[in-house]
């Protein structure tokens, strides 16, 4: 579990060492919502939305990436203070 301000920082230095196919995924503790992102093929990120509303971002930058997390932050972890953090290979 982490701290729910840490979400951001935790997923870009995850994301360094996740290669094609693995994906980072951050859940409530009810884990009835969730956060998922992987690399996509291009060399851009997909971002997938699992909880409050589903749905899908392909992005192509970091800048965006830290964007659409802080955005989608708010509206899945309103009042969360620990996010589980499940790392799923291959």
């Amino acid at each position: 579990m982490i701290k729910n301000k840490e979400l951001i920082h935790t997923c870009l230095h995850h994301l360094q060492t996740l290669s094609l196919g693995e994906r980072i995924t951050f859940k409530t503790a009810k884990k009835d919502r969730e956060i998922s992102v992987g690399r996509s093929e291009g060399g851009g990120y997909v971002v997938l939305e699992n909880g409050f509303e589903h749905r899908s971002f392909e992005v192509r930058s970091e800048a965006e990436l830290k964007k659409i997390l802080k955005t989608l932050q708010k509206i899945e972890f309103p009042r969360s203070n620990q996010i589980w953090v499940k790392i799923e290979r291959g």
